[in-house]
């Protein structure tokens, strides 16, 4: 575009072209006269610091020309090839031209280097072709007067941005907002509502169609082909979905709405215009109360998904290959307001494997439910008498509790992740498997507790795996007695009309989740060291745990304790001596001591781990020094570091847990 410059602009701050400023050079070529001008705008760092300014064909040279008068010379045709004002380079193509005008400069010896830059460079989305701007008549629409409110109603919390930190960037936009084009030389969309008279050159503007013209009185109308920028159309949709401009009942009932959920990356783009369209078209009335913007779905490398980079993961492979709830919670998995999220085959797997467990663990209870011929309405709050069952309705209050308070303040991802591990952790994994200790030994109890508490996390989960629950919830309502379910099937046919689980405070109990979570701790020290010793479930071992305080609840548990870490003798005892053969676990309210006669040889173990413990030392030796190297740590990608950092944390962990080990052996 060089044939089109019409100035030469220096920095006011830069002391080699200072004495040059308001004298004229001579451009290449044409031989024209261009003023060198001063302005703020120009890096004196970047080049040789004089800027050559084309305001027919960039935007920057454009307000640059608009502050100093410039002359704005349109050398490009609508067909992308040269007009007239390139001279003897007219009817070339750009592409050909730009070539001749390098080779011309060459020649006349002006030529002084050529050299790669890394510029933005607009592309074409369909063709690739580069896209060259020209200055061109357009349609705007005034914005100053149209902002202010729009600004107004986010600064007096009218309408709150989530997360809030967007709010700065939603001011800067609007603070600073330029008037809006709103043509598009497009052949879809909603049609620009001007029409030009052939006989007076009158314009009107109009949102009927005129018969005639307002001027003149002809009737020979033509109507401008643009249409609306489609940010101009979608920034009516919070009330032209509702009947606008008509009066209607959905306008009434639905204006405003309560939340606006979308992508961040849209907040001006959309959001804004819907704020500043929804309070102009209804009379000051704010078109939402809340914008809740979430991040983008990117690749697992970090990437966004685009065809051309041929990165997109199609969601309907991937309902095919792991099912639509587990993609589901893969999407809300570690998904914080505003933050963008990697979608990746681990988080597919995870969401499906949680699916298979829920799957399972719901036919497990129904299943004994049908055993017991349990006919009891467990809709209700089952009266409780055992720790453990005292335990799981605490611990499910406390869940609920929770996930209602991060529902309530849009942390979507905290909820599901509370959710998600009340279910898996502590229904499953502990309560569940407790239940079948005490359903051998014809205890019953738990018939009641165990679909109580799968009906109410049903309820839980439902908003992140919408189907599976209303499946497991359509099947365990359809166990209860036959007047009882038919009331709930009338008032509640489906889960996804189901209330959403409250908070029953009579349920919270400290000490039954005291009691239980020491339980539970002893049995994971007793599985660690059978771990750790590679010691098979097959082989039961002699326990003693040593308590001050817990000795009664502990021994009305020993059942649980024995069958879940596969203990052959338990002994619940106050605190004593640790034998030589003997290995101490020391745990926050008790001493887990293990007989390691015929289990474990002292000597080798103490070996085998002294080496390991070794390799672990030569290992955080090499990955500190590579964090401590500036060279690594300022060349590196941020997620290499981040995976460096979480090695060595890793490593420390494993040390502290070998020198552990071996201090119980000595």
């Amino acid at each position: 575009t060089l044939l089109g410059d019409t100035a030469v602009a220096v920095n006011p701050e830069d002391i080699r072209y200072s004495k040059l400023a308001g004298k004229n050079a001579i451009l290449p070529i044409t031989g024209r006269l261009l003023p060198i001008i001063k302005d703020d705008s120009v890096d004196l760092d970047f080049g040789t610091g004089a800027l050559k300014v084309t305001p027919g064909h960039d935007a920057t040279d454009f307000e640059i020309g608009e502050r100093h008068g410039l002359e704005v010379i349109n050398i490009i045709n609508p067909n992308g090839t040269l007009n007239q004002n390139a001279g003897v380079f007219q009817d070339l193509s750009i592409k050909k031209a730009r070539e001749k005008v390098v080779n011309q400069l060459d020649q006349d010896g002006l030529l002084v280097n050529i050299e790669p830059l890394m510029h933005s460079v607009g592309k074409c989305e369909r063709s690739g072709d580069t896209i060259e701007p020209i200055v061109s008549s357009q349609w705007f629409v005034k914005t100053e007067q149209l902002a202010k409110p729009a600004i107004e109603a986010v600064k007096t919390g009218e309408i709150e941005i989530i997360p809030k930190r967007f709010e700065k960037v939603y001011f800067n936009w609007m603070e600073n907002i330029k008037d809006w084009c709103v043509s598009r030389q497009l052949w879809w969309g909603h049609q620009i509502p001007v029409w030009y008279c052939a006989n007076c050159d009158g314009v009107i503007v109009n949102t009927d169609e005129p018969n005639s013209c307002v001027k003149c009185g002809d009737s020979n109308l033509t109507r401008d082909p643009d249409v609306l920028d489609t940010w101009f159309s979608s920034g009516l949709w919070t009330h032209s979905t509702l009947g606008w401009p008509e009066n209607t009942e959905d306008l009434s009932k639905y204006y405003p709405g309560s939340v606006m959920e979308t992508g961040y990356d849209i907040l001006f783009f959309w959001v804004a215009r819907m704020i500043m369209m929804g309070i102009y078209n209804n009379n000051g009335q704010v078109p939402f109360k809340t914008v809740y913007l979430h991040g983008l779905v990117l690749d697992p490398e970090g990437s966004k998904m685009s065809k051309t980079k041929g990165n997109v993961l199609d969601p309907l492979d991937i309902i095919d290959q792991y099912g639509a709830d587990a993609m589901r919670f893969a999407l809300t998995t570690g998904n914080s307001p505003g933050q963008n999220i990697r979608l990746n085959e681990q988080k597919l797997e995870a969401g499906r494997n949680f699916a298979n467990k829920i799957w399972n663990s719901s036919r497990f209870v129904m299943m004994k439910m049908d055993e017991s011929k349990n006919n009891n309405n467990w809709l209700s709050t089952p009266d409780i008498q055992h720790p453990q069952d005292k335990w799981i309705l605490s611990r499910l209050n406390a869940t609920t509790e929770k996930v209602n308070s991060r529902m309530k303040n849009f942390q979507f991802g905290e909820a599901q992740l509370i959710t998600h591990d009340f279910i898996w952790n502590e229904y499953c994994d502990w309560y569940i498997e407790m239940a079948k200790v005490r359903l051998r030994d014809n205890d019953m109890d738990p018939i009641n507790i165990l679909p109580y508490v799968l009906e109410k996390t049903m309820r839980l989960l439902h908003p992140f795996m919408p189907f599976l629950t209303e499946t497991i919830w359509q099947n365990l309502t359809k166990k209860l007695p036959e007047s009882t379910y038919a009331e709930l099937a009338s008032n509640t046919p489906a889960l996804i009309i189901a209330s959403y689980p409250e908070v029953d405070s009579s349920l919270f109990d400290k000490k039954a989740e005291q009691d239980v979570n020491s339980v539970i701790e002893i049995v994971k020290a007793i599985r660690n060291f059978r771990s750790e010793f590679r010691i098979k479930p097959s082989t039961k071992i002699n326990v003693k745990v040593q308590t001050k305080s817990n000795t009664k609840m502990l021994s009305q548990q020993s059942e649980t304790i024995k069958n879940l870490a596969f203990v052959k003798s338990l002994i619940i005892e106050q605190p004593g001596e640790v034998e030589p053969n003997e290995a101490s676990l020391i745990l926050d309210q008790s001493t887990v001591v293990i007989s390691l006669s015929g289990l474990v040889d002292i000597e080798t173990e103490k070996r085998r781990l002294g080496e390991e413990l070794k390799e672990h030392n030569r290992n955080e030796t090499q990955t500190r020094g590579k964090l401590n190297n500036k060279q690594f740590t300022s060349k590196a990608p941020e997620e290499v570091i981040q995976r460096e950092e979480e090695k060595l944390n890793k490593i420390l962990e494993r040390k502290e847990r070998l020198n552990e080990i071996i201090r119980q052996l000595s």
